[in-house]
């Protein structure tokens, strides 16, 4: 879908506006008192 989005009445569900479909991902990220890594980062991706 398009980046334009609708988030319905129930606060939760989020659609595209193009009502296309979509896909939603994270990352998991470690918080320590020095940094943090990105555990879920491929070697080849830059964040």
């Amino acid at each position: 879908g398009r980046r334009e989005v609708k988030l319905l009445p129930d606060k939760w569900t989020v659609i595209t506006k193009d009502r296309s479909l979509s896909a939603q991902w994270e990352h998991t990220i470690l918080v320590t008192d020095s940094g943090f890594e990105v555990l879920t980062k491929r070697a080849e991706d830059d964040i």
